[in-house]
């Protein structure tokens, strides 16, 4: 690849190592920094509720970080797999590795939905999921 060829991103990446790394833990830092002001706030809200809202926001937050985690390990690995196979050349066996993965997410997304938990009863109120106070 010529150096005309290489864009603005490409050149940053390619660059200076320090400055890619900079680049690439903004977006990262970002996205960490809304879910951790996410918990400050429903931990404050949830504060004025009582003791027991407030454990079940600190067990609720531990739930969520081991389900990311788990869900960012999965993604970099299949992110890292279908990589492997572009820099080879193999784009059909990338192409199978990103539809297996896409199909693979929405089983998962499937079996963690409220509705398929083992403890859900039908709903009363006409099926809504909450009955709102008038």
């Amino acid at each position: 690849m010529t150096e005309k060829q290489l864009t603005a991103d490409a050149k940053n990446m390619l660059g200076d190592p320090k400055t890619a790394l900079r680049l690439m833990a903004v977006p990262m830092f970002v996205s960490l920094m809304v879910a951790q002001v996410n918990t400050f706030v429903d931990t404050f809200w949830c504060s004025s509720l009582g003791t027991v809202a407030l454990a079940a926001v600190g067990i609720v937050t531990s739930f969520y970080l081991i389900l990311s985690g788990i869900g960012s390990g999965i993604g970099i690995g299949i992110s890292a797999s279908v990589a492997a196979k572009v820099a080879t050349r193999r784009k059909e066996e990338a192409d199978n590795i990103a539809s297996v993965s896409i199909k693979f997410m929405f089983v998962i997304r499937a079996a963690m939905h409220p509705d398929n938990a083992p403890h859900s009863r039908p709903r009363p109120h006409g099926g809504r999921r909450y009955r709102y106070i008038r």
